[in-house]
């Protein structure tokens, strides 16, 4: 079975999709008091009711979704 090795494309497309992403919640979820979906839908509850940032909440969820992403891979 061969493995399967990331790629400066692979890196860039994330890079790329995490920036629409932080876009959208900024400019459009964020000012009309919607909540979006997985764990920055969670982040957002989160900072409504305790005013914790976003960004830190969306890192702290996201930290063990990458932990058993790389464990199973």
């Amino acid at each position: 079975m061969k493995k399967y090795l990331p790629t400066i494309r692979d890196y860039a497309l994330i890079l790329a999709s995490s920036l629409i992403q932080a876009v959208s919640l900024r400019l459009f979820f964020i000012p009309a008091n919607l909540a979006s979906g997985g764990i920055s839908g969670i982040a957002q509850l989160i900072n409504h009711y305790t005013h914790w940032p976003i960004g830190l909440m969306v890192l702290i969820g996201n930290v063990p979704l990458f932990y058993f992403g790389m464990a199973f891979f």
